[in-house]
């Protein structure tokens, strides 16, 4: 149907404008099944009747208003105030063709200002989708966009410096810890180095000492041997062997009697008395003791 005769079925719905969305196909327009509908009221409806359908509306969203003549937003080429620029490097124009590199005039990117992954482009994007959404101007979509981008970029700034601080110092750290490896692995090879030394000591100590303390241990043990006297005991049933009677009569070539009824006593073991001289000088003898001792006898008693 041509858009006059949709536009005629719907204005009691107050429609004032109908709009088909057409798409280039091998360099001719074709037109698409969407039709953008325009009301004249603050509102519209979630729902049209179009003869027997009852269809579902949705917002419609237009494309941010890029001027094609100096490549600034606001305004379309045939009320561009600015001199004309180029569409890939932005410089000023010089031809249809463009040897340089591409320059993008608003975020000054290595793109073109018509590319749509451009940071300002998404920002022109939303403010469209606050003005039909919210049914406001664009002054008044700016001013209150403007405080909450603002915001938004010093946010993004913020995160963006702590970011790098965090690398700096992750980027420091990741030094010092291959530092403190390559320390440890030293530490550890010097200490594996120390510890076979020492093993290796151990084992060249360990051979002569155990010799040297064998020979010392049988050395020992023969001189105890040599200076181990001949057991005598003091029983009452045991003599020595050697001083024994019956060794001595075996000795002489006598028989040997053995008295089983006499008792068994153990040899006198103390030294014996010292012997003392006594000498006597007649010369020095006190005879005066004697004299005083001898008892006076009775003269009735006899002497014999």
């Amino acid at each position: 149907m041509e858009e006059k005769d949709i536009l005629v079925e719907l204005v009691n719905d107050k429609v004032v404008r109908v709009q088909r969305i057409t798409k280039n196909q091998n360099g001719q327009k074709v037109n698409t099944p969407a039709l953008i509908l325009t009301f004249a009221k603050t509102t519209y409806p979630e729902h049209i009747k179009v003869g027997l359908l009852r269809v579902a509306t949705r917002p419609y969203f237009p494309n941010p208003m890029l001027c094609y003549g100096c490549f600034s937003y606001g305004h379309t080429r045939l009320r561009c105030p600015y001199e004309r620029r180029c569409f890939n490097c932005s410089d000023e124009y010089h031809g249809e063709e463009c040897n340089k590199a591409p320059s993008c005039l608003s975020c000054k990117g290595d793109h073109r200002t018509t590319n749509r992954q451009c940071p300002v482009y998404k920002k022109e994007i939303e403010v469209v989708k606050i003005k039909v959404r919210d049914n406001l101007t664009f002054p008044e979509v700016n001013q209150q966009a403007s405080g909450s981008y603002a915001q938004a970029a010093a946010q993004q700034n913020a995160i963006e410096q702590k970011l790098k601080k965090l690398e700096t110092a992750m980027i420091k750290n990741d030094k010092e810890i291959a530092r403190l490896l390559e320390e440890s692995k030293r530490k550890d090879e010097k200490i594996a180095q120390m510890m076979a030394f020492i093993k290796q000591t151990k084992q060249q100590a360990s051979q002569p000492k155990q010799n040297h303390t064998s020979e010392t241990i049988v050395s020992q043990e023969k001189s105890r041997d040599q200076q181990r006297p001949v057991p005598t005991t003091t029983g009452p049933f045991t003599r020595s062997r050697n001083n024994s009677p019956a060794a001595q009569e075996s000795k002489r070539g006598r028989p040997v009697k053995y008295n089983y009824n006499k008792p068994v006593t153990s040899p006198d073991l103390s030294p014996p008395p010292k012997k003392t001289a006594i000498t006597h000088n007649p010369t020095e003898m006190d005879f005066s003791s004697e004299e005083s001792e001898i008892p006076e006898t009775c003269p009735s008693q006899g002497i014999r």
